[in-house]
Parts: C-alpha cells; sequence; structure tokens
C-alpha cells in the first residue's frame, strides 16, 4: 500500500481542495479546507455565500487578523462585522467582497493602499473618523448608508464607479488629494456639508437623484461637476470657491431637471470668472444673495425663456425655502444677470433681466396693482422701457385717444363753443373777421388724426384751441406724446444697442 493511500479521507480532501471563489482570489483562502456547496460549486468558509457559517468564519476571520492577513477578496461576511479602532498597517484588499450586515470601520486607520472595488455593502458601512495614509479605492455599492464623517484621506481617494443607495454621508470629511467621483450614483443625500478638499474634486457624470450638500465646503482646487445630473436641491452656500467650479451637460437630460434647484448663497467664491455654466438650463432665483455678475454663461437657457409669467414661480420658490424679502432678493440677483448678460452681448437676454428685476420689485404691492406709484405707470407704459411692442400700442392708443377726443362735442360746462374749442378765424374778402359762433366747426376724424399727430411731435397744428378744456388736451398730449415716443426709443435701443 502506498504512503498516499494510507493518509485519512479528509486529510486528502483538504490537499486537493480549490474553493470555488475564483482564480483571483484563491490566495485569500489558501489552506482553507472544503466547507459547503452553493448552487453546485464548492467554497471554503471564508467564500461561501450563506449566513450559516456564521461561527466557522468567525474562527477563520480571527485566524487572518491575528495573522495581520487582510486579504479578503471576494469573502462573504454572514454577520455584523467590526474593525473599528484597527490600524492595517499592510494592504487592505477588500475587493468584490460582500458585507451582509453593519460593517464597522470608524476610526480604523489604513497605513497602506486599501481596495474595495466591487464590495457590496448590504447595509451600513461605517468609516467614520477613519484615516487612509494611502491610496483607496471604493468604486463600492453602498445599499445602506455610508458613513464617511470626519474621514481623513491623505492620497487619492477613488469612488469612481460607486453607488450610494443611501446617504452617503461625508460630513467634516477631509481631502487632502485628488476626490474622484466621477460616474458615481446618489440615490440618498449626498452630504459634503463641512468637508474640504485641498486638491481637485471631480463629479464628472456623476447623478445625485437626491439632495446635493456642500454647504460650507471648501474647496481650494477646482471642482468639476461637467455632464453631472441633479433631480433635487444642490447647494452651495456659505461654501468657499477658489478656483475653477464647472457645470455642464453635453448630452439632452443631464444637469439639472425640472425637479432640481441651486443654491449659492452667501458662498464665498474668490474668482467668480472662473464659475462656468454650460448648455444648461438655469433658474433666476438660484442666483439670489450671491454676486453672478462675472459668472461665465455659456449657450444657457433660462427656463421658461424668461417669460414674464414665471416671476410668480420664482418668488414662490423662494418663499418655499423661507427666504427673506424674496421680491428684493430676486430684483438684486436680476440686475446683477442683467450686467452680466449685456457685458457679454447678450442684449436680448439683459433686456429680460432688466424687467424682471423691475417687475419683481412691482409684485411686492398687492397683485402688482399700485397706480399710486411712478414704476407701475412705467410698466404699464413701456415694460419699463425693456417691451418695444408694448411701447408702441400705447403710443398709437395716446395718438388716436386725443384724435377721437379732438372730434367730441364739448360737454365741459368751462366752454364758451359749441364744439371741443378749435377756433379758426377765417376772413371775408375785405379782410373783415366771421364770428366764431358762425365758423367752428367739430373736426373731422382724419383731421383730427393730423392734428394729434401734429400736437405729438410738437408742431403747434390748427386750428389753436379756443376753450379751456382744447387747452388742457392739447397740453397734455404734448406731454404724453413725446414722453412716449421717448419710451418706444429706449426700448428699441436697448433691443438692438451694440
Amino acid at each position: 500500500m502506498s504512503a498516499s493511500s494510507s493518509l485519512p479521507s479528509e486529510a486528502i480532501t483538504k490537499s486537493i481542495f480549490i474553493c470555488d471563489c475564483g482564480k483571483l482570489y484563491r490566495s485569500v483562502c489558501a489552506g482553507e479546507s472544503f466547507y459547503k456547496e452553493h448552487e453546485g460549486k464548492q467554497y471554503c468558509v471564508l467564500h461561501f455565500p450563506g449566513k450559516e457559517k456564521s461561527e466557522d468564519f468567525a474562527t477563520a476571520l480571527r485566524r487572518k487578523l491575528n495573522a495581520e492577513d487582510f486579504d479578503f477578496r471576494g469573502v462573504w461576511f454572514p454577520d455584523e462585522v467590526s474593525f473599528s479602532g484597527i490600524t492595517f498597517n499592510t494592504d487592505a484588499y477588500f475587493s468584490v467582497a460582500v458585507f451582509s450586515e453593519d460593517a464597522n470601520f470608524n476610526r480604523a486607520t489604513f497605513a497602506e493602499d486599501v481596495n474595495f472595488s466591487h464590495a457590496t455593502f448590504e447595509k451600513y458601512a461605517g468609516f467614520g473618523s477613519a484615516t487612509f495614509k494611502r491610496e483607496v479605492d471604493f468604486g463600492t455599492t453602498f445599499k445602506g448608508e455610508a458613513y464617511f464623517r470626519s474621514a481623513i484621506f491623505k492620497r487619492e481617494a477613488n469612488f469612481e464607479t460607486a453607488k450610494f443607495g443611501g446617504e452617503a454621508d461625508f460630513i467634516a470629511a477631509t481631502f487632502n488629494a485628488e476626490a474622484r467621483f466621477d460616474h458615481v450614483t446618489f440615490n440618498g443625500v449626498a452630504a459634503f456639508f463641512d468637508a474640504t478638499f485641498k486638491a481637485e474634486a471631480r463629479f464628472a457624470n456623476s447623478t445625485f437623484n437626491n439632495v446635493a450638500g456642500f454647504s460650507n465646503a471648501v474647496f481650494n482646487a477646482d471642482a468639476r461637476f461637467a455632464n453631472s445630473t441633479f433631480d433635487a436641491a444642490a447647494s452651495f452656500s456659505f461654501a468657499i470657491l477658489k478656483e475653477h467650479v464647472t457645470f455642464s451637460a453635453h448630452t439632452e437630460g443631464l444637469g439639472f431637471t425640472d425637479q432640481s434647484s441651486l443654491e449659492f448663497q452667501h458662498a464665498r467664491i474668490e474668482k467668480p470668472e472662473h464659475v462656468s455654466f454650460y448648455t444648461l438650463t438655469l433658474r433666476p432665483h438660484w442666483f439670489v444673495n450671491v454676486d453672478a455678475r462675472k459668472f461665465d454663461f455659456t449657450n444657457v437657457e433660462w427656463r421658461g425663456g424668461l417669460k414674464h409669467r414665471h416671476i410668480k414661480q420664482e418668488i414662490e420658490d423662494l418663499k418655499k425655502n423661507k427666504i427673506s424679502s424674496p421680491h428684493r432678493l430676486l430684483a438684486i440677483a436680476c440686475r446683477q444677470l442683467a450686467v452680466n448678460a449685456e457685458e457679454n452681448h447678450r442684449y436680448e437676454e439683459a433686456s429680460k433681466f432688466r424687467y424682471w428685476a423691475m417687475d419683481a420689485r412691482r409684485r411686492e404691492s398687492r397683485f402688482g396693482f399700485a397706480p399710486w406709484k411712478l414704476g407701475w405707470w412705467y410698466w404699464a407704459a413701456s415694460g419699463y422701457g425693456e417691451r418695444v411692442f408694448r411701447a408702441f400700442l400705447v403710443l398709437l392708443g395716446v395718438w388716436l385717444l386725443f384724435a377721437w377726443l379732438y372730434t367730441q362735442p364739448n360737454t365741459n360746462r368751462l366752454s364758451v363753443q359749441p364744439n371741443i374749442g378749435f377756433a379758426y378765424q377765417p376772413r371775408t374778402s375785405n379782410g373783415a373777421a366771421i364770428s366764431p359762433d358762425e365758423s367752428i366747426e367739430p373736426l373731422e376724424f382724419m383731421d383730427a388724426l393730423t392734428y394729434s399727430a401734429g400736437v405729438m411731435t410738437l408742431q403747434k397744428p390748427e386750428p389753436r384751441p379756443a376753450t379751456r378744456l382744447a387747452r388742457g388736451l392739447v397740453l397734455l398730449e404734448t406731454i404724453l406724446g413725446p414722453l412716449q415716443a421717448a419710451l418706444l426709443a429706449l426700448a428699441i435701443r436697448r433691443k438692438f444697442m451694440r
């Protein structure tokens, strides 16, 4: 009998067992024996995907930790696991690992490289106050809360392709090197409040399906949001932005959706000319309490085309956000956006923003009706000098109204003439004056049109007004006509000035 045939069958099985976890991960369970089958495949206790292995798995886990073996690639964790406070002095590999319950790495220190690529956290993943001294790869699926509050990333932090099913809590986290969140999906709140990005922060092609909170965050270098999609509120209020900040959407459907909002209130922007928006649809009220005069708006559309009927909705949204003095703040924001548009030769857009700024203030009065204010008449007569068609219609109305008045029979008790009071002074062939009562007749409408046009253009046409009423009408048209013509000229100039 050979020596090998005399070995116990269990020893033979252990010596020839190869785990079906895959070639890349077999070194993880080297020396481990066959544990159980799952769906026709044989697994060791580390890679077997089932909760019934709890006790045996705990023994194997302790064995690896005692040996400072932190290679857990493809390992299936059946129970809540805690690495809290542990120092990983060698590379830590958790790629393709599955954490079926809570995983606690809070206050852990990773002295070498860390790899969680393609790992899955079914529930809570805690890395609060953890320190990552070398590069880290978190291209991971987080189905529960991902807790990175106050974590410190001293080298590059790579979260590319990560999926956050619950809240992503990076509150007060510090990124000393590049932070890469490209192609990331945030289904829960993305909380980066008070975070510090000391190098470039990249969020290109990412999707924020919930609130994106960057309030009080500090960006010491560029922040890139190219082709990212925001389906809810994105807040940068009180943030500090020191370099380039870019928002863009080069593909339809990306950028800001109908459910989105953007906020820069009280942000400290050290280089406003480096804040850029490309090929996006924006809303004016997003720029209240921030100076947008130097922002770069390229191929940007404004929701609703800046039609005046949308002003009310902008004000209502500010009220929903509990912004005090919404009318005045919207007016200020629109004036600043108008300056931006005019300085960049977008004159029609500048005209619309000026209109919005004036109209937002008008709407402070109940229903916007305040005829006792000069601003109300400015709006009614020419749309604040921004509406060419309205100014033309009002000018036409002034002309026709006064022409009609000049044809009307006199009903004013101050008059001494039988008509509105325009007196010709015809004379006979020998030069004798004819009595006014014999010569005065009401003006025909066509003559009245000519007469009204003459008054509007300050020509002093004949006949001269002979009654107080007539003199008053001529005086009033002499004021209103040229004034309305000036408003029309102003509106035309603002539309076409170069």
